[in-house]
């Protein structure tokens, strides 16, 4: 019953690098769906739910990668967020703020979007 009733994705998560050449522009090269993946969009949805918010340092320089989660049915970004890579862990940023994960949470997020350095 569920399967016929969302046989949908409802989430879409789009993984963007900066463009070689053009910085401010957004290379798409990797995405996924909650129908193809439930529990790699949930658990990236927990991460970042449960991040902990905290000033970032100053030099964070260009993002490594961008995270868009959206629905696909109603082609509406939900979250789109720069994602920083350090060696401990991981910074996010949303809006004005920044939210940091362990070094744990942002080796399971670099294997779960396929993380190209």
């Amino acid at each position: 019953m569920a399967k016929t009733m969302y046989d949908e994705p409802v989430r879409e998560v789009l993984i963007g690098y900066p463009h070689e050449e053009r910085k401010e522009e957004t290379v798409i090269r990797h995405s996924f769906t909650d129908r193809e993946d439930l529990n790699t969009v949930d658990n990236l949805q927990q991460i970042m739910m449960f991040s902990q918010v905290m000033e970032a340092p100053a030099d964070l320089g260009e993002h490594d990668v961008i995270i868009e989660v959206r629905n696909p049915k109603h082609h509406t970004a939900l979250t789109i967020m720069p994602v920083w890579f350090e060696e401990d862990g991981a910074w996010f940023g949303f809006d004005d703020e920044y939210r940091w994960i362990s070094q744990e949470d942002a080796e399971w997020l670099k294997e779960a979007i396929r993380f190209k350095e």
